[in-house]
């Protein structure tokens, strides 16, 4: 797993709060609402994705 080192120093400061999840696989959902120029992509990780990464975050919520 790769934490730029500007994200690591900044939620070391307090600036920020983040949630990381790592996993070997993930997931993408495409909304398509015109294929020319109206789509939205989402990536996520497996297993548990941005669901266990909220988790992670609010540890670091519960210690500021």
């Amino acid at each position: 797993m790769c934490i730029p080192p500007s994200s690591k120093a900044a939620a070391e400061s307090a600036m920020i709060v983040f949630g990381i999840h790592d996993s070997a696989k993930a997931l993408m959902t495409c909304l398509v609402f015109n294929h020319e120029n109206d789509h939205i992509h989402f990536l996520d990780v497996a297993d548990g994705g941005y669901a266990l990464a909220v988790k992670d975050m609010k540890h670091q919520l519960s210690e500021l």
